[in-house]
């Protein structure tokens, strides 16, 4: 017992040392380069630099990275310098070829530096991953896709690849483009007819994004926050005057209810794009899979000379509440039920009710059932396999969100939602499923939970007590 307890008490001595104990490596400077490209056919040229050391306790002989996948990407002319030599990446994926290895001539020592330079060119057609939009106005990278992701080592206590702080951003682009990415604005710098954005990544910022286009700005200052519309064709300023102060209190309300995601009071960008732009619009799977943190994502033909509809201010504030549901909090991939998607639904209901159009629980219970009912009709009236899938995912999607009506009546509005600030809070960054809203809950309510999210998330259909609830008339909601 007592050697157990010396060998323990070692190597916490060993870890508060920072002494390596597995295989590692430490990304000590990284540094990213967009340019666009505007030929015939535009194309972005992008370039990463890194700076890297041996932080670990043996020799290492290769390290891994992911890169865009080939054909998603329409990723070509690959370049991968190692020590300013070229040298040949070995494919390790197939068929997506998105993941490569760099193997060293001689084995890389410890504490030694190596400095690595990935460049490459990716455009984007109609098949293309709709996280890559591209056209002669405008283009769109969505975070954690477009730029070379070093993986961990293998093996236990092996550690690298985590971005270093800070990480640069350049984005070149004409003179007459607008151009935003995460993080801090660190100037600008014009040559040769290019315009060069920079900005500045903290640990805590966002992963990077890029939007740019040749946009006509337009900038709303409320008592809410800033709201900057980037748009192809001005609108009236009345119009986007009233867009831009809703916009701001659907935020508003966000960050009250379920805590900051950065620091000061965000200003947010509403962005229109092309008609290409359309398969980036929300996906009902994973609202957030497209969704930029502090960005909405518009089609560029929802922004009309009368301004901007209902239904599309709506639609903007959705996208804004992914930065609290799919950006801070990641949904798991192989959840039951897409909660980060009702999360997004649930959190712009909210807004909603902060402007007065507030939606009794019996009403909206119902009006969810309807549609889950209605999706079941239609998967079982056998349509085509995709159908049968979007079919099935419109039943998954109002089932989660009759679950957290379900959570309100059982816990309390006000627990649920002092629980997903909890979660927003201590979980930033990772991904989160049932599991991590249960245990927040539980925390907040001091009630066992098991058997109700068991209920729910373990069995098909809606539970007979909650249906039966909402069935009956003139039954008082909890």
């Amino acid at each position: 017992m007592l050697a157990t307890t010396v060998a323990a008490a070692g190597l916490l001595s060993l870890v508060a040392c920072a002494v390596p104990l597995g295989p590692s490596y430490t990304v000590e400077q990284q540094q990213l380069e967009v340019r666009y490209i505007a030929t015939s056919q535009p194309h972005l040229g992008v370039r990463a630099s890194y700076r890297l050391i041996n932080s670990g306790n043996q020799v290492l002989s290769s390290l891994e990275v992911t890169l865009p996948a080939e054909k998603a990407y329409g990723r070509q002319n690959l370049r991968v310098l190692l020590d300013n030599q070229e040298l040949a990446p070995q494919v390790v994926s197939e068929p997506q070829k998105d993941t490569f290895r760099i193997s060293f001539d001689t084995a890389w020592p410890r504490r030694a530096r190596y400095a690595i330079e990935i460049a490459y060119d990716l455009t984007a057609g109609v098949e293309s991953d709709p996280r890559i939009v591209m056209g002669r106005d405008a283009f769109l990278l969505c975070s954690g896709s477009w730029y070379p992701l070093f993986l961990p080592l293998k093996g236990i206590f092996a550690k690298g690849g985590e971005r270093p702080d800070p990480t640069q951003i350049s984005i070149w682009v004409p003179r007459d483009f607008v151009a935003l990415s995460s993080g801090r604005a660190a100037g600008t710098h014009r040559r040769n007819g290019e315009l060069e954005y920079r900005f500045r990544l903290s640990k805590q910022d966002f992963d990077p994004f890029v939007v740019a286009g040749r946009y006509h700005e337009q900038k709303v200052q409320t008592p809410n926050g800033t709201v900057i519309f980037w748009t192809f064709q001005p609108v009236p300023a009345e119009q986007m005057q009233r867009a831009g102060a809703r916009i701001a209190t659907a935020v508003r309300t966000y960050e009250t209810t379920f805590g900051p995601t950065g620091k000061g009071r965000p200003t947010v960008w509403v962005a229109a794009v092309s008609p290409m732009g359309e398969k980036v619009s929300r996906e009902i799977r994973q609202p957030a899979a497209f969704s930029l943190p502090n960005v909405a994502l518009l089609n560029s033909v929802d922004f009309t000379p009368a301004g901007l509809s209902e239904g599309t201010i709506t639609l903007a504030e959705l996208e804004l509440a992914a930065t609290w549901f799919g950006n801070t909090l990641r949904g798991q991939p192989q959840s039951p039920l897409p909660l980060m998607a009702s999360l997004v639904d649930y959190a712009a209901t909210l807004a909603g009710e902060a402007r007065g159009e507030s939606v009794e629980p019996r009403e909206r219970a119902v009006s969810l059932l309807r549609r889950f009912e209605d999706a079941g009709k239609r998967v079982e009236e056998k349509p085509t396999a995709s159908d049968v899938e979007s079919w099935r995912e419109q039943m998954n999607l109002a089932k989660a969100e009759l679950f957290l009506l379900a959570l309100e009546a059982q816990c309390s509005r006000e627990k649920l939602r002092r629980a997903l600030a909890r979660m927003v809070h201590s979980l930033r960054g990772k991904p989160v499923g049932y599991e991590d809203l249960r245990s927040a809950l539980e925390a907040e309510t001091r009630q066992n939970l098991s058997e109700f999210f068991r209920v729910w998330l373990n069995h098909p259909g809606i539970p007979g007590d909650f249906r039966a609830r909402y069935e009956e008339k003139n039954e008082p909601t909890k």
